[in-house]
């Protein structure tokens, strides 16, 4: 009993000691109470004991949850406890089942899995006063970063809110969508040259009548517009606007779906530019419902026309994707880079802000066999990771906490 009693006084005279010399400094997080144990080989027991006589006189404190800290609640000051928790928030419901998401996660994991630090993933659905919510329901959990994909009601977005977790020190990275800013860094995937590039591939295949269909009520959708009459433009093509069906209207996007968008496009090529020869979409889902529109139809396209589509979605017919070009966005690197930039950020005293890299789109040309399609690398990349189908290495590796 003597020697126990002894062992208890040596660990906690230790403890003070570390904390006069500063070794422990205020605000900081103490060893847990395995980790003395293992280190001084005392009990478990024993390092209650002294950590309840410290909280006692003041010299440390608990948080529910988080852990042992030298000083008390006052004594944290710039010095901010580290959760070990980093936020992202993604469009759409809470799940890791889209495509997107699924990629986005495994790379910002695969920076985490270097650190202690763990994911908190929160959906933030398409809504600018959702995610305002959401992202300061993961502040009051004490994250210590966080990694935003923006959300966009029309042209509207929330870099007005970003600008006061700026100014209130909230690490973050903006990720996927174009809310940038010199106050922060950013890291976006291509939207518009690939676009462009699109219409240049069908120009050097001899087409010269290129329409396009998608929606332009919001941020997105205008910018991919803008990049087709760009290409045009870049390739001495004079924009036809039977050639083109666009959708600007607010109200019309509020009960959007892409079938039914499509369905309403592919008429209006029939009415007014049967014609046609290669047609560029804003996404895969609108290219599809375009394809399976025109089919059923008197107009077909033959093996002179071409359908275009944007970020690389498997899916429908086979012999649509066959006659299907398309562009993959490098979402698990944006993943890499955005969980690269803030890891630094956050252990920084004077971040860098303001940076902003951007990952170009990959090609992809259809093979004969689906199974084969070629990918034509973009200049700006460097190498083509091959992100697995199954969704369970999400639920694997990522720490999911709902808020």
């Amino acid at each position: 009993m003597a020697e126990l009693k002894f062992k208890y006084q040596r660990l906690q005279q230790i403890i003070e000691d570390k904390i006069a010399i500063n070794e422990y400094r205020k605000g900081e997080q103490l060893p847990s109470e395995r980790e003395l144990s293992e280190m001084h080989m005392v009990s478990r027991v024993s390092v209650r004991t002294v950590l309840n006589q410290l909280e006692r006189e003041g010299k440390i404190f608990r948080m529910p949850g988080r852990g042992t800290f030298v000083g008390g609640p006052s004594d944290m000051g710039s010095q901010k406890v580290r959760s070990g928790f980093i936020g992202l928030t993604t469009l759409g419901a809470d799940d890791t089942r889209s495509r997107t998401n699924h990629e986005l996660l495994l790379g910002i994991n695969r920076v985490l899995a270097s650190t202690q630090y763990h994911l908190v993933y929160a959906g933030v659905g398409s809504d600018l006063s959702f995610e305002r919510q959401t992202i300061e329901d993961l502040i009051r959990k004490n994250i210590d970063g966080l990694i935003i994909t923006p959300v966009y009601e029309g042209h509207k977005d929330n870099s007005g809110y970003y600008k006061e977790l700026v100014e209130r020190k909230v690490p973050f990275v903006v990720v996927n969508r174009p809310v940038t800013s010199e106050l922060w860094s950013s890291v976006l995937l291509d939207n518009s040259d690939a676009i462009a590039e699109a219409v240049k591939f069908f120009v050097s295949k001899g087409h010269r009548k290129i329409g396009y269909v998608g929606p332009t009520f919001y941020t997105m959708g205008r910018i991919r517009y803008e990049a087709y009459l760009a290409g045009l433009a870049r390739c001495n093509l004079e924009f036809n606007s039977d050639l083109a069906f666009i959708s600007g209207s607010e109200e019309t996007g509020t009960t959007y779906t892409a079938f039914d968008f499509a369905k309403r496009a592919a008429k209006e090529f029939l009415r007014r530019a049967a014609d046609f020869t290669a047609l560029v979409c804003f996404n895969d889902e609108i290219a599809y419902a375009v394809w399976d529109e025109l089919m059923g139809s008197r107009l077909q396209l033959d093996s002179g026309r071409c359908v275009s589509g944007f970020e690389f979605v498997s899916i429908g017919d086979s012999e649509f994707l066959k006659s299907m070009i398309s562009f993959r966005r490098p979402f698990f690197r944006a993943g890499e880079c955005a969980g690269k930039m803030l890891i630094e950020q956050m252990g920084s005293v004077e971040p860098a802000l303001g940076k902003t890299i951007v990952l170009p789109s990959d090609m992809v040309i259809p093979a004969v066999n689906p199974g084969e399609n070629k990918i034509m690398l973009s200049n700006n990349t460097t190498e083509i990771r091959t992100v697995s189908n199954s969704f369970t290495d999400v639920a694997r590796i990522t720490k999911q906490i709902r808020i």
